[in-house]
């Protein structure tokens, strides 16, 4: 008996890699590869990624900054929620890293929205657990500006800032 083998698909919505219709990360509608090829690519900043086997880089401070702000601002949120969308393509779109050798899975509403579990793992007005996987970057952040949430929303508009006008380098 012949095996029938499944084609990987991938979320449109967290990036995921499945065999499902429905993403089960975040319960999107999934795409095939040959639905996938047809879209529009993302434009990732300077330099495009090229290999689907490097791991994407770690996150910067400005990225945390960002990711921190939406944080205070609105609370944690899902991967579906229109402005863990709105930061994911911030930051694809950021020329914040020089290098983005998997666009596919960088910065996905879903790291979005596991990075907010994060932040909630070590916010002390957080009732649970959390992730528990909070860097020491995100620690360094959150010590930085949790008594101070002006100074970090100023922060983030500096840098929202430098992405929009493009300036990102020039300012490093």
């Amino acid at each position: 008996m012949k095996q029938m083998v499944k084609n990987k698909r991938l979320c449109e919505n967290c990036g995921e890699e499945t065999t499902e219709m429905f993403c089960p990360t975040c319960k999107s509608l999934t795409k095939s590869p040959k639905q996938n090829k047809s879209n529009k690519s993302v434009k990732a900043g300077p330099i495009q990624g090229k290999s689907r086997n490097e791991s994407n880089p770690n996150w910067k401070r400005d990225e945390v900054i960002l990711l921190m702000d939406l944080y205070v601002r609105v609370g944690y949120i899902e991967a579906s929620h229109p402005k863990a969308i709105e930061l994911s393509d911030l930051l694809k779109n950021s020329g914040i890293h020089e290098k983005i050798p998997n666009l596919s899975s960088f910065r996905t509403p879903g790291s979005i929205r596991m990075g907010m579990a994060n932040l909630r793992s070590i916010d002390p007005a957080y009732d649970g657990d959390g992730l528990e996987n909070a860097s020491q970057l995100q620690k360094q952040v959150w010590n930085e500006f949790k008594d101070d949430k002006e100074k970090l929303h100023q922060e983030a508009e500096s840098i929202r800032k430098k992405i929009k006008e493009r300036d990102y380098y020039n300012q490093q």
